[in-house]
């Protein structure tokens, strides 16, 4: 997976073909629970481990969403950036990304 920075500070996931093979896999293993948390979390655990980027708790942070967010810390692991799935009340990240072969999240 690669990432893209745009302008506005937003990012755009970018899905490999070997991404979406995954993807498909992940879909016939999780059937009708595809669009669960933990399909997203083992999607995406190998992209986070190997970026500068990982996970956050939306209450971590204060924010009043459910969104998936990911976020940038310091040396001392504080915050600098985050950025949330914002179309998460819509269709699952792994959806947008099998479907589209990119996810927008927002800077936040």
């Amino acid at each position: 997976m690669n990432t893209e920075t745009l302008n506005n500070g937003d990012i755009i996931l970018h899905a490999s073909k070997d991404d979406l093979i995954e993807l498909n896999e992940l879909k016939d293993l999780y059937g009708n629970d595809f669009c669960c948390d933990d399909a997203m979390y083992e999607f995406m655990e190998s992209f986070i481990s190997n970026s500068e980027l990982s996970f956050i708790a939306p209450e971590d942070i204060g924010a009043l969403t459910s969104a998936p967010i990911i976020a940038t810390h310091d040396q001392d692991d504080n915050v600098i950036d985050t950025y949330g799935f914002m179309d998460y009340a819509i269709e699952s990240l792994q959806e947008r990304l099998l479907c589209d072969g990119m996810a927008l999240f927002t800077k936040g």
